[in-house]
């Protein structure tokens, strides 16, 4: 989630205690204090933002889509939104909606990483594995060692059954970043396709306790 200035003291408060519920894992309270945010300052884009994140996490893909529109009708230039947007468009199978997203994302922010990670997540998903690590590359070679990007790439080889070259590319994603959740899931799915399942559960293990809610966002 997004550092930000509120608008005020008073909402800024509410719009803190949102997250902190929101980062216990308490997504249903969390709802209740966005809406007070939303409720005390319309017009401030975060609390819709993470109104969406939070709905996201119930599952609630729908709903988590209306607040990131609005919250891009607001702010439209933030990257973050455009992105979760297209999280959620993938959640509810609309995949061709969700890479016309991350294409625009890429229009919009041609020297970010972010847009070239989102669009290849998305390919990964379509099954278009080769145009996807074409993108993980590139986003490699703006910003070498994104941890994101290694783990999209490491997906990417693992779904295509190169499965060292997989395990190669997760090990830098969580060289760069040891708090990846995705890494560690990833990471997990690779050793269990090698055999090793006493390794894979404690990756799976790793993954769940840094993001609870990992198996519902887990990789493609």
């Amino acid at each position: 989630m997004p550092m930000v200035m509120p608008p005020n003291k008073r909402v800024g408060q509410v719009f803190a205690e949102a997250n902190r519920y929101l980062k216990a894992g308490l997504p249903e309270r969390a709802l209740e204090y966005y809406d007070k945010a939303i409720s005390m300052s319309p017009k401030w884009s975060f609390p819709w933002f993470n109104k969406g994140i939070a709905h996201s996490r119930l599952s609630q893909y729908e709903r988590a889509l209306e607040c990131f529109d609005k919250a891009i009708s607001l702010k439209s230039k933030h990257i973050e939104f455009w992105i979760n947007k297209a999280g959620a468009l993938v959640n509810l199978k609309r995949l061709d909606e969700a890479l016309d997203v991350t294409e625009a994302t890429i229009n919009n922010n041609p020297k970010s990483v972010f847009g070239y990670i989102a669009k290849g997540e998305v390919l990964g998903r379509m099954g278009e594995y080769d145009k996807a690590m074409d993108l993980f590359d590139h986003a490699l070679s703006i910003k070498p060692k994104n941890s994101f990007a290694w783990t999209g790439k490491s997906a990417a080889l693992g779904k295509q059954g190169k499965l060292e070259e997989a395990l190669e590319c997760v090990e830098k994603a969580l060289k760069s970043d040891k708090k990846n959740a995705n890494a560690w899931y990833n990471k997990g799915e690779i050793l269990e396709k090698l055999n090793n399942l006493i390794e894979a559960n404690k990756c799976y293990d790793k993954a769940k306790k840094i993001d609870p809610n990992i198996v519902v966002e887990a990789h493609w």
